[in-house]
């Protein structure tokens, strides 16, 4: 159900000198290409056809019909990326892209919100997730005890796992202790932030989840 993941993200990033980084579509493409997992694309260096005031005029050598199993769009302006997930045989890996380029291991204290449509596969890219953090406790939606706890031995400590869909009004949701576990420096991984949004953290990590025509499911996010 969910779909498709890259190499590590490409970070916004300043020159030497403090100006912005202009992405062109050669560096980005230029970018991807190195930071591709050995095997996954060949490449050549780009075949010169030409000069023009701006230099030389560039053309990169065609990639091998084998392509990346994962695509992923960076939106550097953004600082946020889309991920088009295909099929479940890609979760594992894109739940992996997604630790690694959040920070998740180094950086474990953050909030995750994750925007979608019922039956959009939130619960399930979650399970994934905690897949991946090693935790082998079952991983299930708390629909009606709002929140779970799970012990992940990669993080040495909680991952907490909210579902507030049934959420009567927010005063019940700070009656659980929202506060206490938002800011707790554990992981927490939210479905249906919407009903809770006064709540949630500036720096929260805001997730969508579309499904697509084709059945294949986009995630786009804020880093």
């Amino acid at each position: 159900m969910d779909n498709a993941w890259s190499p590590t993200a490409i970070r916004m990033r300043q020159s030497p000198d403090q100006t912005p980084y202009e992405p062109t579509p050669h560096k980005l493409l230029t970018s991807f290409l190195k930071r591709s997992a050995p095997g996954d694309v060949q490449h050549a260096e780009p075949q010169v056809l030409g000069h023009d005031a701006t230099g030389p005029i560039e053309r990169q050598s065609p990639q091998n019909p084998r392509q990346p199993s994962l695509f992923i769009d960076f939106f550097l302006y953004l600082r946020s990326m889309k991920i088009t997930l295909p099929s479940l045989d890609q979760l594992p890996e894109a739940a992996e892209r997604f630790i690694d380029t959040a920070q998740l291991v180094q950086h474990p204290g953050r909030v995750f919100a994750f925007y979608g449509k019922m039956g959009v596969g939130k619960t399930t890219f979650i399970k994934a997730l905690c897949t991946a953090l090693d935790v082998e406790d079952v991983v299930n939606s708390p629909t009606f005890s709002i929140v779970n706890e799970y012990e992940s031995p990669r993080l040495n400590g909680s991952v907490f796992h909210f579902d507030f869909y049934r959420i009567k009004d927010i005063q019940e949701a700070q009656d659980i202790g929202t506060d206490d576990y938002f800011y707790s420096g554990h992981p927490c991984f939210i479905e249906w932030p919407e009903l809770i949004e006064p709540l949630l953290p500036e720096d929260a990590v805001v997730i969508t989840l579309e499904e697509q025509p084709d059945g294949s499911r986009t995630l786009t996010c804020n880093l």
